[in-house]
């Protein structure tokens, strides 16, 4: 029967990468070995508690630098702990201890609680619940229950389906009373990803059509929004969101045929990160913002940014939100 029996990583300094995989992954070392044949070269093979593949750490005096940029090859470590909650307390500890921690602790898109560190080379180490012991195992697209609701009195997978049926709700309510209005608008520009969102992936385009009430006190908007990512890894890849919100829009400021408005509104998004759709479905977002309208050759045009933020971390990379700034401009019919 075949099996992977070791894999293999180099070093500078064995003593110090052994010692951190003995202290947080339980690895014993066999005997240090020297290479008669080979001078300078010198290693250990490291085994896990599970009696599994072996990790054999290599050293030669003279090694290359790794290269900063992704490159072809082997990428990561994986380590399987157990449980949710023993990544979680792993994660913890190592944070208090100062070991950098790059992404998580995080459900991804393909069913996987995990955490990624880096050991004390700046190798990638992938820590992870046990599949079987969670909702779902690689290749899992959709978790049966909210990986994430607490252990508490307050019904979290209830609470969130009820935000998405309110999102979805009113922009269809909406929709269908301002059918009779006959007032459309078409909208686009650069959208710009913040914080977590915005850490491998670049400007973006958002391309928006729109319902208006009579007074254009009610919007309906249906967006698409891509942002291109580094396709570093399956979390950097491109991100895309196909949306549905509705809009309230009061008027701040009028000055001649120039008015102000704000925007407050929900909408309900679909999200997929290099094809691989959010696990979670449909989730809802907010978006506040700014409207200028005025006209220019007897058309009615408009500008218009804003935060809008969606409520999943799908593609983020961390447990929050993804937020993004649009800054469009369009034309009402």
């Amino acid at each position: 029967m075949m099996r992977i029996e070791h894999g293999a990583v180099w070093t500078r300094d064995l003593e110090r990468l052994r010692a951190f995989y003995a202290r947080w992954f339980g690895a014993t070392a066999g005997g240090r070995y020297e290479s008669t044949n080979r001078p300078g070269f010198a290693s250990y093979f490291l085994a896990l508690p599970d009696e599994g593949a072996r990790l054999e750490l290599m050293r030669l005096p003279d090694l290359a630098d790794a290269p900063g940029a992704p490159a072809l090859g082997y990428v990561l470590l994986t380590v399987a702990v157990g449980s949710e909650a023993a990544v979680r307390t792993m994660a913890e500890r190592m944070r208090e201890a100062g070991v950098p921690i790059v992404s998580g602790p995080r459900w991804t898109g393909d069913g996987y609680f995990e955490v990624l560190v880096r050991d004390p080379d700046g190798n990638e180490v992938e820590i992870t619940a046990d599949p079987q012991q969670t909702q779902g195992g690689r290749g899992t697209k959709r978790l049966r229950t909210n990986p994430r609701a607490p252990s508490s009195g307050i019904n979290h997978a209830r609470m969130r389906r009820r935000s998405i049926r309110l999102a979805l709700f009113l922009p269809l309510l909406l929709a269908a009373d301002l059918l009779r209005a006959q007032s459309l608008g078409v909208s686009a520009g650069p959208v710009i990803p913040v914080g977590p969102l915005g850490e491998h992936r670049d400007v973006g385009l958002r391309v928006q059509g729109s319902l208006y009430s009579p007074e254009r006190l009610l919007r309906v908007d249906l967006a698409a929004t891509l942002f291109p990512g580094d396709n570093r890894d399956w979390q950097a890849g491109d991100y895309r969101s196909l949306s549905l919100g509705a809009n309230l829009l009061p008027v701040f400021h009028r000055a001649g045929g120039t008015r102000v408005r704000g925007l407050i509104g929900l909408s309900a998004h679909k999200v997929d990160v290099e094809g691989a759709s959010n696990p979670y479905g449909i989730i809802p977002g907010l978006q506040l913002g700014t409207v200028l309208e005025g006209a220019w050759g007897g058309r009615a045009l408009h500008a218009e940014t804003g935060l809008h933020v969606i409520a999943s971390d799908h593609g983020v990379g961390e447990l929050e939100g993804a937020y993004f700034v649009p800054v469009t401009f369009g034309i009402r019919f």
